[in-house]
């Protein structure tokens, strides 16, 4: 078995190493290990658009409901999921790594990236994939645009209040 997952999520060049087949994968794979409310969000690369609508598409057909909170900071994602009851987000971000490359963050219901174990039993199912089993019925298809704002809410809600110990 290969190892998808690195020290921050799946990275790649889309169309070399990161494919639709393997962005495929790891929605059926979400879909199948955490559930079917999942969050989307994206960084400003070029490839990220595109990468989003396959995201999409996959997680529909596999019968997720799909919150797309479009171009935001990671952090802004992380709070929105960890408060909205999402069963699991993904980022669709490289950060640091040089433009052409992209990549897949999953997170967890409390907003924070899977951990290891979670990592490696999404990495047995996308390597077990042979057939994608399609959803009767596709999942729907929510836009978000307030995310960014109530990460700011959320953190004025803070200032100026003690930090307890």
């Amino acid at each position: 078995m290969g190892k998808l997952f690195g020290t921050n999520g799946i990275r790649g060049i889309p169309g070399k190493d990161l494919l639709p087949e393997t962005i495929g994968k790891v929605a059926f794979s979400v879909v199948k290990k955490l559930g079917k409310k999942v969050a989307i969000g994206r960084d400003g690369r070029n490839s990220s658009v595109m990468i989003s609508s396959l995201l999409s598409s996959y997680l529909l057909g596999f019968g997720a409901d799909v919150y797309n909170l479009g171009m935001l900071p990671t952090p802004a994602f992380q709070y929105y999921i960890s408060r909205d009851g999402f069963d699991a987000g993904i980022m669709i971000t490289a950060s640091h790594n040089p433009p052409e490359f992209n990549g897949l963050k999953v997170m967890g219901r409390n907003g924070v990236e899977i951990p290891r174990q979670k990592e490696e039993e999404i990495e047995a199912c996308i390597f077990s994939i042979t057939n994608f089993d399609y959803a009767s019925e596709v999942g729907q298809y929510f836009t978000v645009d307030n995310a960014i704002d109530r990460y700011i809410e959320g953190i004025i809600s803070h200032v100026g209040k003690k930090k307890e110990v």
